[in-house]
């Protein structure tokens, strides 16, 4: 499974978004090892905007920061990965993707939004 870790630069993320044509990627902390959240390409473009961060002076900059700094960490929702898809369903309506991890906790996978669409293909 593709994800990032939290002290890669928005630069790396971005470009694994783009590279893997992806909207959001898990983000894990590299020292506790641990799943904190989602960066989303709709993050991305926002702290792009020139009204998105007053204090952001210089937008080329942003590219350098580490996605730890960034503030695009958005929260994501966990859950077994013996859960029904109709449960999952819902919880897609409140997070980008849903991680599913197994009785000790290890990922297993994620769900994202586009995954469920494939269903009505």
């Amino acid at each position: 499974m593709v994800s990032a870790y939290d002290d890669e630069t928005v630069s790396d993320v971005a470009f694994k978004l783009q590279d893997r044509d992806f909207s959001q990627i898990p983000i894990r902390d590299r020292i506790t090892g641990n799943w904190i959240g989602v960066v989303t390409d709709l993050g991305v473009l926002k702290m792009l905007l020139p009204n998105h961060d007053p204090v952001i002076k210089d937008r080329a900059k942003i590219g350098s920061l580490l996605i730890s700094e960034s503030g695009l960490v958005e929260g994501i929702l966990e859950c077994p990965y013996t859960e029904s898809l109709i449960v999952v369903a819902q919880m897609l309506v409140y997070s980008y993707a849903v991680l599913l991890k197994n009785n000790l906790g290890e990922l297993k996978g994620i769900i994202t939004r586009a995954d469920i669409l494939q269903l009505v293909k």
